[in-house]
């Protein structure tokens, strides 16, 4: 991202550049140290205006639910997502680790591995209705070292399952809503995950739902009168 300058993105626009992804990962100031990767906000600042300006559309990618990441650590995360949102239309990618074998967690939480809920990276093998196989699920419960990127590490400062919703709908509000929800987070003394997560619950509960979702159209439709 700190190699990009305006000369090399006027020549990835003529040559009919249209989207780009930065690997942003994460806001807080403590995670970086853990994933050796540190990311200067005024750069990346810069590069989303930049990119927009020139009808380049950047995705980036953050990554939410760190093993020993606290609940303060994810809202800055959520918090960076929110105000880069606000800078121009980007694509907000957001996931939970993924663990790999050969990396740092999987050296070090193997042995916390556990199944609850399926990442960005555990999907794509759905090829039975939009279920897996009895045969792939069988081979990914029978070995989690190698299929580990099909498993989740439990984070100190969130459940799993809320981890999975809001990396699943918060992009949503990054999307059409970035201003009004962060003015509306400062305005009620509320950290973003506490805000969004009392956003979805209000919606579902209006529209009578037996499980929790959003879709664009919820957005469009009632954040306004939430709001």
């Amino acid at each position: 991202m700190d190699t990009l300058d305006p000369e090399l993105l006027d020549l990835m626009k003529e040559a009919g550049c249209e989207s780009m992804c930065f690997g942003i990962d994460s806001g807080s100031s403590k995670t970086p140290s853990f994933i050796r990767k540190k990311i200067n906000r005024e750069i990346l600042y810069r590069q989303v205006e930049e990119t927009t300006r020139r009808g380049i559309i950047p995705t980036l990618s953050y990554v939410i639910g760190f093993p020993e990441e606290e609940k303060e650590d994810i809202d800055a995360t959520l918090s960076l997502a929110v105000q880069t949102g606000i800078l121009g239309n980007n694509n907000p990618l957001m996931q939970m680790p993924t663990v790999l074998p050969g990396t740092d967690l999987h050296k070090k939480y193997f042995g916390k591995l556990t199944r609850k809920v399926d990442t960005y990276f555990a999907l794509g093998i759905e090829f039975n209705y939009g279920t897996r196989l009895e045969i792939d699920e069988q081979l990914i419960n029978e070995s989690p070292e190698i299929f580990s990127s099909f498993y989740n590490i439990p984070c100190k400062g969130m459940p799993l399952d809320q981890l999975n919703i809001i990396a699943s709908y918060f992009p949503f509000i990054v999307n059409f809503y970035p201003k009004s929800f962060y003015l509306l987070s400062k305005e009620c003394g509320k950290s973003v995950s506490d805000l969004f997560l009392e956003w979805l619950l209000w919606v579902n509960d209006k529209l009578e739902r037996d499980e929790i979702t959003l879709t664009p159209s919820d957005c469009y439709l009632h954040f306004s009168h939430y709001a």
